[in-house]
């Protein structure tokens, strides 16, 4: 089950360069939206480390308790922009809500 685990954890960090790299390519430089999306990007990486530090601390109910609740408000966040967009079907929203979900129940199985 952990390798699950590791290759969705990769997959959001996948995800997050993408969106920083997206970030870096269409938004202009020091404005409200580009911090925005690039604060964005560092905490999908974030999610996604807990998860992978997970991995090798199983016993660490804490971390794993911070590691689903991460997870799961990043799904939220995924959701919330599609809606914002109009556009909740967006491939983007659809790769990081997916990715937080599963990581969200891969650390609730470990954290319970």
């Amino acid at each position: 089950m952990l390798w699950v685990n590791w290759l969705v954890a990769w997959a959001l960090v996948v995800g997050a360069l993408l969106h920083g790299f997206g970030t870096v390519r269409m938004l202009k430089p020091q404005t409200g939206e580009f911090v925005w999306s690039m604060g964005s990007a560092l905490a999908a990486l974030l999610v996604a480390g807990l998860n992978l530090m997970l991995i090798n601390r199983t016993g660490d109910g804490m971390l794993a308790a911070l590691a689903c609740l991460s997870a799961f408000a990043w799904s939220g966040v995924a959701w919330g922009f599609g809606q914002s967009i109009d556009d909740p079907r967006d491939p983007r929203v659809i790769w990081h809500m997916v990715c937080g979900l599963a990581l969200g129940v891969l650390a609730l199985l470990v954290w319970i």
